[in-house]
This record gives C-alpha cells, sequence and structure tokens, in this order.
C-alpha cells in the first residue's frame, strides 16, 4: 500500500488585490540583505481578508546615501510613513511598527507585473488622486478608479490605534470557527 498523499491539505492559492486603497495591519518587520541592499520586510494584512494574500509583505530598501535625490525622496516616504501609521518620526525599530494600522495604496509593479504597496496614504488621502510628488509610473491612472471607496473602521482612531495581537485572526474582529 502506498503512502502517497497522507498528510496533505487543501491550501487556497493567495487573493491577489486590485489596484486602490487599503487599510492594512503590519506584522512583526524582519531586516533581511538581498543582493547587497539592506531591506525592512514589513508583513501586511489587509482588513476584511482572512487568508494570504498578494501582496503579502511592504518592503523597504534602506536609505540611498549616495544620491541627494534619492535621499530627499526616501526621506520624504519614510517620514509619511510613520505619519500613516501612528509612529514616532525617524522609529525604525521593528517593535515599534508591529501591529500598526495604516492606510497604503496597492498597484502594479510596472517592471515585474506583480502588485505592490506604492505609498502610504494619510487618512485624508483615501480614495484621492494620487499625491503630486508621485512619479508618472506611479501614479494612480485617471481613467481606473478603485475596486470601492473604503470604510473606515470606526472602532480605529483616524487608523493609528495600535490593533489587538491575534495570531489566528490578524484583526481580531471574528472568533475564530471549527471547521
Amino acid at each position: 500500500m502506498s503512502n502517497f498523499g497522507q498528510g496533505a491539505e487543501v491550501v487556497e492559492p493567495p487573493v491577489t488585490m486590485p489596484e486602490g486603497d487599503y487599510q492594512i495591519k503590519i506584522g512583526m518587520p524582519e531586516d533581511v540583505v538581498k543582493n547587497g541592499y539592506n531591506i525592512r520586510k514589513n508583513p501586511i494584512f489587509f482588513r476584511g481578508q482572512k487568508g494570504e494574500c498578494n501582496p503579502s509583505s511592504w518592503d523597504w530598501f534602506d536609505i540611498p546615501t549616495d544620491d541627494p535625490e534619492k535621499l530627499i525622496k526616501w526621506n520624504r516616504a519614510m517620514t509619511k510613513n510613520c505619519d500613516a501609521f501612528g509612529v514616532k518620526r525617524l522609529d525604525f525599530r521593528a517593535a515599534s511598527w508591529a501591529n500598526k494600522t495604516g492606510w497604503v495604496h496597492i498597484g502594479k509593479n510596472t517592471k515585474t507585473g506583480y502588485m505592490e504597496v506604492k505609498w502610504a496614504l494619510l487618512k485624508e488621502e483615501v480614495g484621492k488622486p494620487a499625491p503630486k510628488e508621485m512619479t508618472k509610473a506611479d501614479a494612480k491612472p485617471a481613467a481606473k478608479p478603485a475596486p470601492a471607496k473604503p470604510e473606515v473602521d470606526p472602532e480605529l482612531d483616524n487608523g493609528y490605534q495600535e490593533a489587538p495581537d491575534n495570531t489566528g485572526d490578524p484583526w481580531g474582529d471574528e472568533p475564530e470557527q471549527d471547521f
């Protein structure tokens, strides 16, 4: 008798999030080195989604010190990330970001074709056109609206309140179910 397939289980594929604005929760960030670059990998969980999603992380490359223009752009983006997620500016300790909630814009990477976090959003920017400082490649297309206007969760304090830590349900808003 064969043991082929013993222990197999159904695993659903990740849900690919369409372009739009989403409320996310950041898991415990991890610092990695890839191809010589320091990268902060921030696992993300989407409000209203239970399973694995694509994108599943928000990756930040470390500060570029060789190009003054890139340095300014990086500093602006990181300052906005801190503001959007209620983290003290320039606090890059991993524990300061874990379980923080905020809004981001998801869009397609024009080089890879995969969906990714394009930028953080302040609460007042949710559902509005891309900020002027975004490049043409990163800007939201004017003719393609987001799938649905997101609703702000009234239980969150302007999106800045720390979310509960619950490994079974990243958002902690539904009881666990036995199937």
